[in-house]
């Protein structure tokens, strides 16, 4: 009865969230680290609740067929699908702590369902359970895994590149949809800088990108980007890459009080040249199969010299951990 009404109540709750994120936009989460693991996966939350909410209902159903009508073959499902949940909760752990480093609320919730649901199963499904949870730990941890796009070029990032005819400088912008800041940054590009840009956003974008003459890649890895700000230090956007002068090969300038005026010293257009093109609803971001501009090259594993900024008031946390 108690492994009915656990299933009932995680049914419940992963159905509670479905809800949340399509009339709310996102979810319930007890800490940060939920938008930290979400910018990590390919596939949205709202499939992974949904499929949970699903996952605990088909157990509740087993297990009161199991329990009122005494199916053996009912009460087997169950410890099938408790075990494979535990084998799953093993990889996400493991991703949790190696690779996002940073442990999400909601999950450690469907986590803590699924032990007590073994937990009352009997130690046979306990015993189950805990082989092929420690199992997948013990596979997951004896393999090298790229943490977070450590290690791997920003250039494997970027998301859409665009070129202004006749100017080598090229510039690098790490930036995200949801801060404002970035916003302001990229609104002076296409106004007014006469640079090359590569765009490189720290997660898989939910809404159009908008930029007038920009060619967009075929795909890009946003991990890339939060590795190379971590393998820097640095946790905050906009996040600027730029050419360095004649001491330092590359410079990175960290929120809008350095780059904008950064760009008004090196990228704005002179007097007699102004940008040809036309508005951004005019010309639509196209898709472009090659790998776009190689004027920046691979330079991940460069130590860039960073300058901290006076405040924060210019820039948009990431809660990427580590930086």
């Amino acid at each position: 009865m108690i492994r009915t009404f656990l299933s009932f109540l995680a049914a419940v709750a992963s159905g509670i969230q479905v809800w949340l994120i399509i009339t709310k936009g996102e979810g319930f989460c007890l800490n940060d680290g939920c938008d930290v693991v979400e910018r990590l996966t390919t596939i949205p939350s709202l499939y992974f609740y949904g499929l949970g909410a699903f996952f605990f209902a088909l157990i509740c159903l087993c297990s009161a067929v199991a329990r009122f009508a005494e199916s053996e073959i009912a009460d087997k499902c169950v410890g099938y699908m408790l075990t494979a949940g535990m084998a799953a909760e093993g990889v996400l752990i493991f991703f949790q702590y190696s690779v996002a480093h940073a442990f999400c609320g909601s999950c450690l919730m469907v986590f803590a369902f699924i032990v007590l649901l073994t937990l009352f199963s009997g130690m046979d499904q306990i015993m189950r359970g805990l082989i092929a949870f420690c199992a997948v730990l013990i596979a997951a941890f004896a393999l090298q895994f790229d943490a977070g796009g450590t290690g791997k070029s920003f250039t494997f990032g970027t998301m859409a590149t665009y070129t202004e005819e006749g100017n080598e400088k090229t510039i690098t912008l790490l930036f995200s949809e949801t801060c404002p800041h970035c916003e302001k940054v990229l609104d002076y590009l296409q106004e007014e800088s006469s640079c090359n840009v590569r765009f490189n956003p720290i997660e898989k974008r939910t809404k159009p990108f908008i930029f007038a003459g920009a060619l967009k890649k075929s795909s890009y890895d946003p991990t890339a980007n939060i590795g190379f700000m971590r393998s820097i230090g640095v946790g905050s956007i906009p996040l600027l890459i730029a050419p360095g002068g004649r001491e330092m090969k590359y410079e990175i300038l960290n929120g809008t009080n350095q780059i904008l005026p950064w760009l008004e010293r090196n990228c704005r257009f002179s007097a007699e040249k102004k940008r040809t093109t036309v508005s951004a609803e005019e010309i639509p971001v196209v898709d472009e199969e090659e790998s776009g501009m190689s004027t920046v090259p691979d330079n991940s594993s460069i130590r860039l010299p960073v300058v901290v900024p006076q405040s924060d008031d210019d820039k948009c946390g990431t809660g990427v951990p580590g930086c």
